[in-house]
């Protein structure tokens, strides 16, 4: 009903005792925003009947009703000075167990919030202008918790929670680890030992390939086609069961952690009090169950499956020009280093913008809840544009952090291009070099092994980085574990 009453944008407001229901911190955060001299309705006639009494010094004339007619009105230390009504109301709320005068010279020191012993001087005078009246009623139930609240706002009130504050930085290695023991140790393995299987069977089709190559011609034909055809078909179909079943597995893995991370985040908001969700904001929980949960689903076991298969991709080509040209290990550390340092930038920045995009996207969902759940006072008071409007700001603030992502990642690609062309042309210098010990099969295994490595080093980097900036989402997914719960079920 307040809500609405500011909307309304009216030039005097009744206001009926408002703070009633209200805890002491969340009456005076709501005098402070909205009904005080600096919240959204100054410069209106405001008129409050109330029973508390720690909001007296901001009013600009205070009428006091007792026994159902007018005993005094005026000024907050006006009224002090006279020791009337006012006084023995004071009194009263202050000394609950005695009856009649106490001391009420300690009530005229009393401060309002700016520090000053004067109160607010009217603006308009008693009867007219843009003021704010106060009329407190005689009551002696009012609580001594309402009188001697403090009257500078909670430091938590109308601030984000902790746990909804952005972080800054890369991702922390916990997060990985609590994804990988989401996964079980056992799986772990077990897909490691798949990826390797695979990738040993893959170089060794490379490889014997090129010895293929190096046989000899009889009239012709090689002697041993059949023998090499029967193997090389061989180790194709065990590199594709492997890589099948390796797939299979992190699928499964991915499966498994997403559904125990899923149940955390669930036991985590689900015994939460009452007082968590009056504070959460109720897009930041649809993003969390929504799309962070979609990006563990989904994007994060894609992720990994990417990384393994370029990154044992990566190995077998370092092994394989290694191999054939053991000179060019020399140039390979440092390009491995700089291709490191790239992928650290990036990754950091990367990280970043994820969290940008979430902390808008939780904007955008949270605006369009409280508009679908307020639709009916949006439509009476005919304020459609300005919601859509304000949607539409939101959105597009939103997708303001794509562009930046997408120029991160052009950036990225042009220096792995690079590094990548770099590092072929020293293949293919020490083969040139190696030309006497080289046979044509182990130059063509070492050259095509550079130009594989090119592309196995970009897709490696940035499935790398994907997948940082897709971990984010398992960080967001622990933002509630630490929060207060409600007691267990079951006391011990």
């Amino acid at each position: 009903s307040l809500a609405r009453a500011v909307y309304r944008k009216a030039a005097v407001y009744l206001l009926d005792d408002p703070l009633a229901a209200l805890d002491a911190h969340v009456g005076q955060h709501v005098f402070n925003q909205v009904i005080g001299p600096s919240g959204l309705l100054r410069g209106t006639t405001r008129i409050l009947v109330t029973h508390v009494l720690h909001v007296l010094p901001q009013a600009d004339w205070i009428v006091v009703l007792e026994d159902g007619a007018i005993a005094e009105m005026g000024p907050y230390q006006e009224l002090l000075h006279r020791k009337g009504a006012l006084v023995r109301l004071l009194d009263a709320a202050n000394h609950p167990g005695d009856s009649g005068d106490g001391e009420t010279e300690l009530l005229t020191e009393a401060k309002n919030p700016r520090g000053s012993a004067e109160c607010e001087k009217p603006t308009g005078g008693p009867g007219g202008g843009r003021s704010m009246k106060l009329v407190p009623g005689k009551d002696g139930t009012t609580s001594e918790a309402q009188t001697r609240a403090a009257l500078d706002e909670p430091e938590w009130a109308g601030q984000p929670t902790a746990e909804d504050r952005m972080r800054n930085g890369r991702v922390k290695a916990t997060m990985y680890l609590t994804y990988l023991r989401a996964v079980g140790a056992p799986l772990c393995l077990y897909v490691l030992f798949l990826f390797l299987c695979q990738q040993v069977a893959s170089f060794c089709s490379s490889y014997w390939l090129s010895l293929w190559a190096d046989d000899p011609t009889v009239d012709g034909r090689q002697t041993q086609a059949a023998l090499r055809g029967s193997i090389f078909g061989l180790l194709g179909c065990l590199q594709a069961v492997g890589l099948f079943a390796s797939v299979a597995m992190v699928l499964l893995a991915g499966i498994r952690a997403s559904s125990l991370l899923f149940r955390r985040l669930l036991w985590d908001v689900v015994p939460s009090p009452i007082g968590f969700f009056e504070r959460t904001p109720l897009g930041n929980l649809l993003n969390h169950f929504s799309k962070e949960t979609d990006t563990v689903d989904v994007d994060i076991p894609d992720k990994v499956r990417s990384l393994l298969i370029y990154g044992f991709g990566l190995l077998e080509a370092i092994l394989a020009i290694t191999v054939a040209t053991p000179l060019a290990a020399v140039a390979i550390l440092p390009l491995v280093a700089l291709y490191a340092g790239l992928q650290s930038l990036y990754a950091a920045s990367l990280c970043q913008l994820r969290r940008l995009e979430s902390a808008r996207h939780s904007r955008v969902c949270s605006h369009v809840a409280e508009t679908f759940q307020g639709s009916a006072v949006v439509r009476a008071f005919q304020a459609q544009r300005p919601f859509v409007a304000q949607n539409d700001a939101y959105v597009d603030e939103s997708q303001r952090v794509t562009f930046p992502r997408l120029v991160a990642e052009r950036w990225l690609v042009v220096n792995l291009e690079l590094l990548g062309k770099v590092l072929v042309l020293v293949a293919a210098t020490c083969a040139v070099l190696s030309k006497v010990h080289l046979s044509a099969g182990l130059v063509g295994f070492s050259v095509s092994a550079a130009l594989q490595m090119t592309q196995t080093l970009q897709w490696a980097v940035r499935s790398w980085t994907d997948l940082e900036s897709s971990i984010v989402s398992v960080e967001r997914m622990k933002d509630y574990d630490r929060t207060p719960k409600e007691a267990p079920w079951r006391l011990p």
